[in-house]
């Protein structure tokens, strides 16, 4: 079963960025979706690790676009993204 359902309304209009919008959510229900398998406890912190990595690559991706913009909501976005 799915966790999270892309929607249309998740666009931001940035072909890259809802690109990877849509791979981040396919990772988090494939996750989902592995910690009941039997050898979740094997396979799944393996897997968090992909999901950091992914999300870390997505975070700066996002970054370079607000400032290349000058995105007003840039420093909260960012101290989101920490957080």
């Amino acid at each position: 079963a799915m966790l999270i359902r892309w929607k249309d309304s998740y666009r931001t209009g940035i072909d890259e960025v809802d690109h990877e919008h849509q791979e981040l959510i396919a990772l988090i229900n494939a996750l989902h979706d592995r910690l009941g398998a039997a050898d979740a406890p094997l396979t799944v912190p393996a897997f968090f690790g992909d999901v950091n990595k992914a999300i870390t690559a997505h975070f700066a991706l996002e970054e370079r676009h607000m400032r290349e913009s000058r995105y007003d909501g840039f420093r909260d976005h960012k101290g989101d993204h920490e957080r």
